[in-house]
């Protein structure tokens, strides 16, 4: 086996241990993006409460704005399906 031989062979047998990590490393990163927006969930929350809202209150205003952020998401996929 050539030297070039013997070095693609390694390569190769590394692609699957890289592929692995990758997929190790994307699934821990959306575990701490959904950990981060529960924190800031809490955080607001927490925030709301201190400066005297209810929880339903809270509920309300966390519902309405997520309400809110889906029409506009809605309202740019029509303005851009219309361009």
């Amino acid at each position: 086996m050539t030297r070039k031989e013997t070095a693609l062979d390694a390569l190769n047998k590394k692609i699957p241990k890289l592929e692995e990590k990758i997929n190790q490393d994307k699934q821990l990163l959306e575990e701490l993006k959904a950990k981060r927006e529960m924190l800031e969930v809490e955080a607001l929350k927490k925030f709301l409460h201190d400066n005297g809202m209810t929880t339903e209150e809270i509920i309300a205003k966390l519902t309405a704005s997520s309400v809110v952020h889906e029409q506009k998401i809605v309202m740019e996929d029509r303005k851009n399906v219309e361009h």
